[in-house]
């Protein structure tokens, strides 16, 4: 009985194989489990492959892959293929989830068989689909054997922003001086292993940088990301603050002038640092001051404050243009004063900067303008990049985005699909594809690039794929396939604990109610 056990543990730990036969131009995958084991017909299986700019996919219960997947004219090109699925020993006594990702290069003869080579999900360096909470432990035990503070970067594999933070300032190559007094440790928003990190420090949006001692206290944040100097200021700022000197709640705002105020309520607004309400009723007594104008118009946006920025500080319109373009919903008169401060603001923007600015005007503008400004942001945008994907890719889906809303969809799609070929592993832009063909109402091309995204999502990111999904089904009238894929998604992801503050539920509660789900 020993040797039997033992037998079988070391088949369950084994990985199934993905065997690839061909004959001519038919060929098909299939999938052979370990010794021991059984692929768990009822439970949810994905089989996926691609090579030569061709996708095929099975989605269903494990019973379905059973039978392979059929491929074609595969012969002298390079196929990559994902399973997962979940695996049983033959006894029914455990059963275990796999996530196989493997690659092979069939020749070109006339028939063969081989094994697909595993090659691993990602990169080892990659911080995602890792174990957040591991990765906070260990940085805590080098912050507490170095001395130094910790640097949570809450990043996902999604945002824009996070990959630009991360490539030009966290983990750029050589590091700037700045970060010499932080351990930084990158924490994967998707995996639930962040739950208890993201609730604890109450994160909201991405990216979000909180510096802490090794006891876990805040002594500063950062939300959001606008250039790598002020990033830079704010990491040199914060390594030499004393410990609590960002709680502003300790401090009386009676005990500092108006003035203070504005820039202190200016600053929470910014980084996202708590309640700005005392702030401002003390700064009010100065109202003609720039932050104290920025500071409540990013607040709760008026055409006054709007009116007086564009007069005072239409230099400064990067910084408050854009949570005031709220109020044109509602109050046509503020237009008028944002387009002036957007003008203003472009004399001296270029790239990115200038790219943002050219978008908002285009929402502002008339439809035979729109499509013009929308081509010039692309351009503005396009111009910047740099040739290294690393950092580039911060940049792709908005340029994709700029692109459809010019006309020009079938650039914006080569533009994400030129992004998933660099980035073969991630769903990003697979689902940024998926948007895209469903607001250009073609929902069938968007439940395909759903699908072709399912397979690479985990956690938080694979119910924001399943929700595209969802949408693509509702739109193609196939209400009770979304129902039911819905569903098996919301029953495979785990669902974080009722009272954490964590996006999980938004994005459960989404998936349900796009599916029509009580």
């Amino acid at each position: 009985m020993l040797v039997l056990s033992l037998l079988l543990a070391a088949a369950s730990a084994a990985e199934p194989t993905l065997d690839l036969t061909w004959r001519g131009a038919s060929a098909e995958l299939m999938v052979t489990p370990p010794a021991g084991e059984h692929v768990n017909a009822d439970a949810p299986a994905e089989l996926t492959a691609d090579w030569a700019g061709k996708h095929a996919a099975i989605t269903g219960p494990g019973a379905s892959i059973l039978g392979g997947l059929a491929l074609n004219d595969v012969g002298g090109t390079t196929l990559s293929a994902i399973l997962r699925v979940s695996l049983c020993t033959n006894d029914g006594a455990t059963c275990r989830s796999v996530d196989l990702h493997a690659r092979a290069t069939p020749p070109a003869s006339r028939k063969g068989h081989l094994t697909l080579a595993p090659t691993g999900a990602h990169d080892d360096a990659s911080p995602f689909r890792a174990d957040a909470q591991a990765a906070y432990d260990a940085a805590v035990d080098e912050a507490r054997d170095t001395g130094r503070l910790l640097l949570l970067d809450f990043s996902a594999v999604w945002c824009p922003p996070c990959n630009l933070m991360s490539a030009e300032v966290l983990h750029a190559e050589p590091a700037p001086e700045e970060l010499e007094d932080y351990v930084v440790v990158v924490l994967d928003v998707d995996d639930p292993s962040s739950w208890a990190l993201k609730d604890r420090h109450h994160i909201g949006s991405y990216p979000t940088v909180v510096v802490t001692d090794v006891d876990g206290d805040e002594l500063s944040r950062n939300v959001g990301y606008d250039t790598p100097e002020a990033l830079r200021a704010w990491l040199a700022e914060s390594a030499t603050a004393p410990s609590g000197s960002g709680d502003e709640a300790a401090v009386d705002p009676a005990s500092v002038s108006p003035e203070e105020a504005g820039e202190i309520a200016w600053r929470l607004i910014r980084r996202d640092q708590g309640d700005p309400t005392a702030w401002l009723d003390r700064a009010s007594l100065a109202p003609n001051t720039v932050p104290f104008r920025l500071a409540r118009v990013s607040h709760a946006p008026s055409v006054e404050d709007i009116q007086w920025l564009a007069a005072n500080a239409p230099e400064r319109g990067l910084s408050w243009v854009f949570p005031a373009a709220e109020l044109i919903k509602t109050q046509d008169d503020a237009k008028s004063p944002l387009l002036y401060a957007i003008r203003r603001a472009l004399s001296t923007a270029s790239g990115p900067q200038a790219a943002d600015l050219l978008y908002l005007a285009a929402t502002m503008s008339d439809d035979a303008q729109g499509p013009l400004l929308y081509a010039g942001a692309a351009a503005a945008l396009r111009a910047s990049l740099s040739g290294d994907a690393q950092r580039d890719r911060g940049y792709w889906t908005w340029l994709a985005e700029l692109e459809a809303h010019s006309g020009d969809l079938s650039n914006a799609l080569a533009i994400l699909e030129d992004a998933s070929a660099a980035f073969p592993d991630e769903p990003t832009f697979w689902l940024a594809e998926s948007a895209l063909l469903l607001d250009a109402e073609r929902p069938e091309d968007a439940l395909a690039a759903a699908d072709r995204a399912m397979p690479l999502a985990w956690g938080d990111n694979r119910l924001r794929v399943a929700l595209a999904r969802v949408d693509a089904l509702v739109a193609l009238n196939r209400l009770d396939e979304a129902q039911s894929f819905a569903e098996r998604v919301l029953a495979e992801v785990p669902a974080p604990p009722e009272g954490l503050e964590v996006r999980a539920h938004r994005y459960r509660h989404q998936l349900r109610e796009h599916a029509k789900l009580p």
